[in-house]
């Protein structure tokens, strides 16, 4: 499923004019104690090392406190988004969590414009 989801995000993006990279994602349970599985910064870090990034300039953007958490831990910036699990995460967790999202936005739209302010 993980491969189909894949290829809808990148025929969707590429309808879109927008240009993809690379597709990282981590096949691990959480009982395989791997250094990939978010928010383990194993893939971050092989992104960055395979396509030169900074990822103290770069945002993390997701629908779980996982993802945020992955950001922070790479000295990135975490957005967190209302949408998927994110409304609910945000809801029930939020007054638990050790560091708050740099930013919440309502969608990826949002994420994006968000993001693209940071840069001016």
């Amino acid at each position: 499923m993980v491969h189909t989801v894949h290829e809808l995000m990148s025929r969707q993006l590429t309808a879109a004019r927008a240009h993809l990279t690379a597709i990282y994602y981590c096949p691990h349970t959480l009982d395989d104690e791997c250094a990939c599985r978010k928010p383990k910064p194993g893939l971050l870090q092989r992104a960055a090392r395979e396509h030169d990034i900074d990822l103290r300039r770069s945002f993390v953007v997701g629908d779980r406190y996982g993802d945020v958490e992955l950001a922070h831990g790479t000295n990135s910036r975490g957005i967190l988004v209302r949408t998927g699990y994110g409304e609910e995460d945000l809801r029930e967790n939020s007054a638990t969590w050790p560091k708050q999202p740099d930013f919440v936005a309502d969608d990826l739209a949002a994420a994006v414009d968000w993001i693209l302010r940071q840069s001016k």
